[in-house]
């Protein structure tokens, strides 16, 4: 019984384990979006910046510098939060590494007690056996020898 119970336990607390480990890959995949996004901001105000630029007339030639520098300036930023989350995704790599393992240790402790639980049913089982032919053979003798 003490076997079934710790096979409950192990099974409860890899299922805690897995649980937490897609929880973390979950959030990877949440600040992966948020990285593709900003490269996708990055990207548009590129294309607007070259689309501005290119109708740039005399009255507006003046102040394209400035916004030339404030579009730099705006992908800096946006860089910066790009690296920020790379930062935060890979210490959540290093966590989902950590949690891969303990599932795996947990997988291979319930594997083991699965084949021990297995190992004594299988004695209890020949255990009753034996019994039972124990049995049939002193019930045979008996009967044999009550009909002498």
């Amino acid at each position: 019984m003490a076997g079934r119970d710790r096979l409950k336990a192990l099974q409860l607390m890899e299922r805690i384990s897995r649980h937490r480990m897609e929880s973390i890959g979950a959030e990877m995949a949440g600040l992966r979006a948020a990285q593709a996004e900003l490269g996708r901001q990055i990207r548009a105000l590129d294309d607007a910046t070259a689309f501005e630029a290119a109708q740039t007339t005399d009255q507006t030639r003046p102040y394209l510098p400035a916004y030339l520098r404030s579009v730099t300036a705006q992908q800096d930023v946006w860089a910066q939060e790009q690296d920020a989350i790379e930062e935060q995704v890979a210490q959540l790599e290093g966590r989902l590494l950590g949690a891969f393992r303990e599932v795996k240790t947990q997988e291979t402790v319930r594997e083991r007690v699965e084949r021990d639980i297995a190992q004594e049913n299988e004695r209890a089982e020949t255990a009753r056996l034996d019994d039972a032919s124990r049995s049939l053979y002193v019930l045979a003798r008996q009967r044999a020898a009550s009909k002498r």
